[in-house]
């Protein structure tokens, strides 16, 4: 008899590991995806700033007069994202 509860408590240990190790790998892929999602979100922003300078530099470019005119306005320039 000893060796079957010796047995039974190895078995449900093992069981507890297994489920313990389950939920350890489950939070972890919760953790990568919510990092890969806040990454693409910063390169998009990222993005969204370089165009912004991009125009920007262009507004501020001298047309063939001398004079600074804008290139784009704002409705224009998020159309282009």
């Amino acid at each position: 008899m000893g060796f079957f509860r010796t047995e039974l408590k190895r078995m449900e240990l093992n069981r507890k590991e297994t489920s313990e190790a389950n939920d350890v790998a489950e939070d972890l892929k919760r953790i990568v995806a919510t990092l890969e999602k806040e990454n693409n979100d910063l390169k998009m922003e990222k993005n969204e700033h370089k165009v912004a300078l991009e125009v920007a530099g262009k507004s501020l470019s001298p047309n063939s007069n001398g004079v600074h005119e804008v290139g784009l306005s704002f409705s224009q320039w998020r159309t282009t994202l």
